[in-house]
């Protein structure tokens, strides 16, 4: 019996260290709680670093804006095919001239519009592919101020070498452009027009 009572006791013993070695340890929700917090930890690293990423990309381009608002405007891209004189409208070529009308393009402005795209389509369906072409552009007189064209010949120009690159994406080989500015025409806007000169 003494035998016994020393076996129950190891037995007793042994379960109270299990249960206390049980009960000192970290349970299932610990355990994963720690995991979790781990897997959180690494996140916050990862959006530490794409935040720092961020934030270089923004110095850098806060930079970029203070050096394009200093600088001057740059100069249009101007009509590369042969220069025409651009001293009066009176100097102007004769021949088939067709008035593409005032609605191509906004104040402003030297991008045509879908509907401006349709009115050039339709004003050249007739004419030859290889007719000699030269592109008038006119500006309203508004000054200009906030814009990257320095005047209003330049505007006109742009005008002109938008409608002269529309032509050539359309087949057209034979194509010239040229600004007159501001010439006015009963108002602003009927001076905003593009007018095509045909040979």
């Amino acid at each position: 019996m003494q035998g016994l009572k020393k076996r129950l006791f190891g037995l007793a013993a042994v379960l109270c260290c299990t249960a206390l070695l049980g009960a000192c340890g970290p349970s299932k929700q610990e355990v994963s709680l720690q995991d979790e917090n781990k897997e959180l930890r690494a996140r916050q690293g990862d959006m530490e670093g794409r935040i720092a990423a961020l934030e270089t990309n923004v110095g850098s381009l806060s930079t970029q804006v203070q050096t394009i608002k200093t600088a001057p405007a740059p100069a249009p891209v101007m009509d590369e095919s042969p220069a025409r004189t651009r001293s009066s409208e009176a100097a102007r070529p004769q021949g088939r001239r067709i008035d593409l009308g005032t609605t191509l393009f906004a104040s402003g402005s030297d991008v045509l519009s879908a509907n401006a795209r349709k009115s050039i389509d339709n004003a050249v369906r007739n004419i030859s592919k290889s007719s000699s072409i030269l592109v008038e552009g006119y500006s309203d007189s508004t000054p200009i101020t906030k814009s990257k064209w320095p005047s209003n010949e330049a505007l006109a120009q742009a005008r002109a070498d938008s409608v002269r690159k529309y032509l050539a994406s359309r087949g057209f080989t034979n194509v010239e452009s040229v600004g007159y500015g501001a010439v006015s025409r009963n108002g602003r806007a009927p001076s905003r027009r593009v007018e095509l000169v045909v040979d």
